[in-house]
Parts: structure tokens; sequence; C-alpha cells
């Protein structure tokens, strides 16, 4: 049995991978499970520019689309959480998505490039104090 467990799916400015698009390359991998994130969630294209075209409304509905994914193929993805520091925050309605799906999440996606944020940094703190909780 072979596990990525660095996988992205969905569309952004330089990216296209579509589900069934994943799900092609992981059989023609012999991929058996992955750990999935929606990379949806980026920032930041390449070179640190805030992307503003073809940005998800909210952290919500991008991590919504992950678990859609995930619960449609139990036991072969596992998704993760992708944090939007800048644009998105620890808001009530991403509490509540939380709240609301633990059992379905196995951890949060920080990307430090795509996102361009360290990991000291202040702005992932409550992401921080949220999985503690």
């Amino acid at each position: 049995m072979i596990i990525d467990s660095h996988t992205h799916f969905g569309v952004t400015n330089n990216f296209y991978l579509p589900e069934k698009m994943l799900l092609n390359a992981m059989k023609k991998g012999c991929i058996s499970k992955a750990v999935i994130s929606n990379i949806e969630g980026a920032e930041f294209d390449g070179f640190k520019v805030a992307l503003s075209s073809n940005k998800p409304e909210n952290q919500v509905l991008i991590n919504t689309k992950t678990l859609e994914i995930a619960r449609k193929y139990p036991g072969i993805f596992y998704p993760l959480v992708w944090i939007m520091p800048h644009s998105g925050g620890v808001t009530e309605d991403f509490v509540n998505f939380i709240d609301m799906n633990q059992k379905s999440i196995f951890g949060f996606k920080i990307h430090p490039f795509l996102n361009n944020v360290n990991f000291d940094s202040h702005l992932l703190e409550p992401y921080f104090k949220l999985a503690e909780s």
C-alpha cells in the first residue's frame, strides 16, 4: 500500500488538478490513500503577489470542498483544512465549521509559501489555539 502524505486538488492561477485528475494520477502511481488539501486556499502566487482573481470566497468554502471529496471517497482521502491567515482568520463561521466537522478533519494545512506566512507569525496564533481546544 502506498500513502501519499501531501496531495492537493483544485484550480488556481498556475495549478489545475480537479478531483478526477487526482484520482487518475493516484491510480497510475498505485497510490491507495492520500492526505488531501484544496490549493484554492492559496492567497499568494509563486512570486508572493496576492491573488485577487479566481480567489475563493472564504476558507470555509474551500474546505467544504475538501470534506465533500473525502466523504465521497471514504478511506482514500484524509482531509486537511487549508488555513488562510491573511484573508480568512479564525472567524465564528470557521470555528463552527471546525466544530461541526471535527471528526472528519485530520489537521490544518499551513502553506508558508502560498499563504506567505512564517510559522512564528502572529497570524497563526489563533489557529494554533483553535487546534489546542
